[in-house]
């Protein structure tokens, strides 16, 4: 080999190593641009998960204040009084439960609207297993 050939052989090499870094920098950039993206992208679908959460809230919201007024009006308007023989015995037959939701909406008075919910169920006492001691 002749001292031409090594120089040229050595700036090939110098050559290669530049390009090389330059890859290098290149890949290590866009591994941070893919990372940045991917994380806009997964606070993109957050905020539409939570744009739509709200959007399903606000309608629960605004059904749950229909269906509170059109209870109060039909409250106001007409009392649950079984007629006949059939409604009072399907009356007796179930047990009346207070409701763990309660509506206590006041109207400008002090009246308080509160809810009873029947039910069939008969709530039994849990058995307890006698205690043998060995």
């Amino acid at each position: 080999m002749t001292n031409k050939e090594l120089l040229e052989l050595r700036a090939t090499r110098e050559k290669l190593e530049k390009e090389t870094k330059v890859l290098i920098q290149k890949q290590k950039t866009l591994e941070d641009n893919v990372c940045i993206l991917e994380e806009m992208a997964n606070i993109q679908e957050l905020e539409m998960e939570i744009k739509s959460l709200k959007d399903a809230i606000s309608k629960l919201e605004v059904k749950e204040e229909e269906l509170e007024s059109k209870l109060g009006k039909k409250s106001v308007n007409k009392k649950a009084e079984p007629k006949g023989k059939k409604a009072s015995k399907k009356l007796e037959d179930r047990k009346p439960e207070m409701s763990d939701e309660v509506n206590g909406e006041k109207d400008g008075s002090d009246i308080t609207i509160a809810t009873v919910v029947y039910s069939n169920e008969v709530k039994q006492k849990p058995v307890q297993k006698k205690k043998r001691f060995f």
